[in-house]
């Protein structure tokens, strides 16, 4: 059995980093991740890392601690300059008292970190939702989906705007974007839905919407429901296609480029019908006869 038997908030200093960063782990502890200590560094340069907290297990059979989580954030902290370190910190310090390694080191080590109280980038969407009611009413998860596409479509640009998975929520401060994702929400739900899911997808539906929402409407209903009368017309042909595509065997890239591939051409033959009927709806020129003209010359 284990239990927590002290809690401590002491002044962070490099000296109780090093002591922590040194303390025997608890055996199995997980090996030492280069990038999670960088995700550390990385906020300890911006001035966003706050208190932490540590824990250690103390062995009521054998007397031994053990440092129980705190692995990362101690080790980025005791290879700090004095000059680096951040200063006016606290840190917690648990303590957890128990009988032996064999009957609770399983318990103990499943105690920090678990999957499942882990807050996803579903769930931190909620924190960007709550900043913009226009999408209360659209799920979560589904704008995570968005925003994977506007992310696929901005980073191919040369100046786009490229953000963290956890940060993607930061595209809806941009009033066009949550203009979009209102708007490609009509086709959830739709019988080919899961291609919306590809973020190549996603992002060419971003980029034929910001080209010409109408055009891109007309297009995308006919790919994502199948609904074209001619059975072997390019859209269904594309749905098809894409559809019988998996991640595994095909990049994003190679989504993207198959969909605008046929939206090109579906584009340029929309515009050239628009055109010809433009053309053919126009007033004709009025053209007075050389009769006329000399008529009004001499009156």
């Amino acid at each position: 059995m284990f239990a927590k038997t002290n809690v401590e908030l002491e002044k962070l200093t490099p000296e109780l980093a090093k002591k922590f960063a040194n303390m025997a782990p608890l055996p199995g502890e997980r090996e030492l991740k280069p990038s999670r200590v960088s995700f550390f560094l990385q906020h300890i340069k911006a001035g966003s890392f706050v208190a932490p907290t540590w824990s250690v297990g103390n062995c009521r059979g054998t007397g031994d601690s053990f440092r129980l989580d705190g692995q990362h954030s101690s080790h980025a902290l005791a290879n700090l300059s004095d000059d680096q370190f951040p200063q006016n910190l606290l840190v917690t310090i648990q303590t957890y008292e128990f009988d032996s390694l064999d009957q609770d080191s399983f318990g103990l080590f499943d105690l920090f970190d678990n999957p499942k109280s882990v807050r996803s980038n579903t769930d931190i969407m909620g924190v960007h939702m709550a900043h913009h009611l226009d999408l209360k009413s659209v799920g979560r998860r589904f704008l995570v989906t968005v925003t994977n596409g506007i992310w696929f479509h901005e980073q191919a640009l040369k100046d786009g705007l490229v953000l963290k998975p956890r940060e993607r929520g930061g595209y809806f401060v941009n009033p066009v974007n949550r203009e979009f994702a209102l708007w490609v929400e009509r086709f959830r739900g739709s019988v080919n839905e899961i291609l919306i899911k590809r973020q190549g997808v996603m992002a060419e539906i971003y980029a034929d919407w910001r080209y010409n929402s109408k055009m891109a409407l007309e297009f995308w209903t006919l790919v994502l429901t199948e609904s074209h009368p001619d059975p072997d017309h390019e859209t269904r042909e594309l749905s098809r296609v894409l559809k019988s595509w998996t991640p595994k065997q095909y990049g994003q890239d190679q989504f993207r480029k198959k969909a605008q591939q046929i939206w090109l051409r579906f584009k340029r033959v929309t515009e050239l019908e628009k055109r010809q009927i433009d053309f053919e709806s126009a007033p004709a020129p009025v053209v007075e006869s050389r009769a006329a003209e000399e008529a009004g010359a001499t009156a």
